[in-house]
């Protein structure tokens, strides 16, 4: 029966080398999976919380001069209303690429609002009504700081996420590393095993 516990041993050496492959296949795949993870989230908060922190830095100085331009009693009337024009249009071309960035519920609801006072603040410029358009300005301010303040939320979630897939790809990689380690001490364990069967003589009493 040595021939028959040979071609068992073969069979699960066999399947051992069969499991290493295949745990290289699941692994190798997992990490590209992590990777394409961890550049998507790297992606998002470059393109849609760096950059837009960006954006609303700009718009916070266009509405903070349109406060300026409208304190400061020197300006010639015509003028400071063309120059309160050019800063909404400018706030109006930053607020189209701000839309075309990722907003979540919070902050598409928030940017909404901010969209309509925009609105509000041309429609009061070109009505030459000064007072509600500061007043208008500084209600926008306000919710920019909201907005700011999701983007310093959503870019910390990103970031958790980022550290969350790099600990779970360290540990699956060190699982693998002790799994293989196993797996080749199982090998060694049936070579050395089949090598010393051969040794051993069939029928002991016939020396």
């Amino acid at each position: 029966m040595m021939w028959a516990l040979a071609i068992k041993r073969k069979i699960t050496a066999a399947l051992l080398l069969l499991a290493v492959v295949g745990l290289v296949l699941i692994t190798n795949w997992s990490e590209q999976r992590n990777a394409k993870r961890i550049a998507a989230a790297v992606t998002t908060i470059y393109e849609d919380r760096l950059v837009v922190e960006g954006y609303i830095f700009q718009l916070s100085q266009h509405l903070q001069t349109i406060g300026d331009i409208i304190d400061d009693d020197g300006s010639a009337f015509a003028n400071k209303q063309q120059l309160l024009t050019s800063h909404v249009k400018e706030i109006n071309r930053i607020n189209a690429l701000y839309a075309a960035t990722k907003l979540t519920i919070a902050e598409n609801d928030n940017f909404d609002r901010f969209i309509k006072l925009c609105a509000s603040l041309h429609e009061q410029i070109t009505a030459r009504d000064y007072s509600a358009t500061k007043a208008t300005a500084q209600q926008a301010e306000s919710i920019l700081v909201v907005l700011s303040s999701i983007q310093m939320k959503e870019a910390k979630v990103q970031m958790d996420n980022v550290t969350d897939i790099s600990n779970f790809s360290a540990l699956v990689s060190n699982l693998e590393l002790i799994i293989l380690i196993v797996i080749v001490v199982l090998i060694q364990v049936l070579v050395f095993s089949s090598r010393n069967n051969l040794k051993m003589p069939n029928n002991p009493n016939l020396n």
